[in-house]
């Protein structure tokens, strides 16, 4: 139901942006997608959330998070300072994206959520931001 408001809300926005995307969005709000239903709340996360109401003194925190030690600070696994030197060596120059994102995941994205073969799209008519 909040997936199918959006969409309607967006196409309002679409439209006073640009005339030719209420069409694109009006068409989204009555694709496969207004069918899916809000999935129930993320159990992992629960599991922090109750760490966070619970007073015990003796209460560990096994939610996601990073690993801590036994005065509370952080542990970072060995898998991952290996990552990270990994990382380092290639020395990238941490330039940041462009403000659209990464051109290939969106393409791929678009693919995904509209199909591969989808007229909109073989016409260039989306447009989507990481």
């Amino acid at each position: 139901m909040a997936l199918l408001h959006s969409s309607r809300v967006l196409s309002g926005v679409a439209a006073a942006f640009h005339p030719g995307l209420a069409a694109v969005a009006s068409a989204r709000a009555s694709s496969w997608w207004t069918h899916v239903e809000m999935g129930p709340p993320d159990p992992i996360l629960g599991v922090t959330e109750a760490y966070k109401r619970d007073t015990n003194s003796k209460k560990m925190n096994l939610g996601v998070g990073a690993y801590r030690d036994d005065n509370g600070k952080p542990y970072v696994l060995p898998s991952v300072r290996k990552a990270e030197a990994q990382i380092a060596a290639k020395n990238v120059d941490k330039e940041y994206l462009p403000i659209g994102g990464l051109a290939e995941f969106c393409k791929a994205s678009a693919e995904l959520a509209l199909g591969e073969n989808n007229e909109v799209l073989k016409s260039g008519r989306v447009v989507n931001w990481q």
